[in-house]
């Protein structure tokens, strides 16, 4: 008696908003890696007294402006924000047209922020007009007056497009914003509070701080990926098609 053998499922091709996630997520795993190593071998193993590891420290330093974890991270931003205006083409009303636009400046200016670092100015100007020249602490630190403006700006960004954004999208974009959130400013305000040059403040806590930064900017890259892919994959393809002839 023959035995009919079952066909095997076809297996779905992975999204390219799915791949291009797994992909950061294995460049951020890879950033902790090495800046983990090059401050544990800077601070505690050299001292800070050897020039060459002390360069090569810096260039993959989370908390250095040069780097090239701030480099990555300027473009994540900097994707969210033409991924968002590109949306925004697509839009059939101009309500929807706004609101897609809105998220592209914000992703725009946060990249523009992330390497001129102006909230940095605006985080000291703060400090120094309400502590004067004291040490950061945990309750005198400017994140603590900053933080409830960021919230309502937040609120009121939310307000605008959660009319003509799926709710997938605006929660998967929420949850990436508390993620940042929680890195620049709760992790940072932790960081400011214990500013010592040790591992654990240089090396641990700073990598906790800015690889929150990454995975939330990352889980908003992929929130409006996976928008453009769901609901303008025909528009997108046919386009693409056109263009290539």
């Amino acid at each position: 008696m023959s035995i009919k053998s079952t066909p095997e499922p076809v297996s779905k091709k992975r999204s390219l908003s799915i791949s291009i996630f797994t992909w950061l997520m294995g460049v951020i795993g890879t950033l902790i890696v090495a800046h983990l190593t090059m401050q544990y071998l800077d601070l505690n193993v050299y001292h800070q007294l050897n020039g060459q590891v002390f360069e090569i420290s810096n260039r993959v330093d989370f908390d250095d402006e040069a780097s090239i974890p701030t480099w990555i991270s300027q473009a994540i931003l900097l994707a969210i924000a033409a991924s968002a205006f590109f949306a925004g083409l697509l839009q059939k009303t101009k309500a929807a047209k706004r609101a897609w636009i809105s998220i592209g400046i914000v992703g725009l200016l946060l990249s523009i922020d992330e390497v001129s670092a102006m909230h940095e100015l605006l985080l000291q100007t703060t400090h120094l007009l309400l502590y004067n020249e004291a040490s950061p602490t945990l309750y005198q630190n400017a994140w603590l007056i900053l933080l409830p403006f960021i919230a309502i700006a937040g609120s009121i960004l939310a307000y605008v497009v959660i009319k003509y954004v799926p709710r997938k999208t605006i929660l998967l974009m929420m949850l990436g914003s508390v993620i940042l959130v929680l890195g620049a400013a709760v992790v940072d305000a932790l960081t400011n509070a214990d500013n010592v040059n040790t591992f654990t403040t240089k090396g641990i806590m700073v990598a906790i701080e800015e690889s929150l930064e990454l995975i939330g900017s990352s889980t908003i890259l992929y929130a409006i990926l996976d928008y453009l892919e769901t609901n303008h994959g025909g528009q997108i393809r046919a386009a693409r098609k056109k263009l290539l002839g």
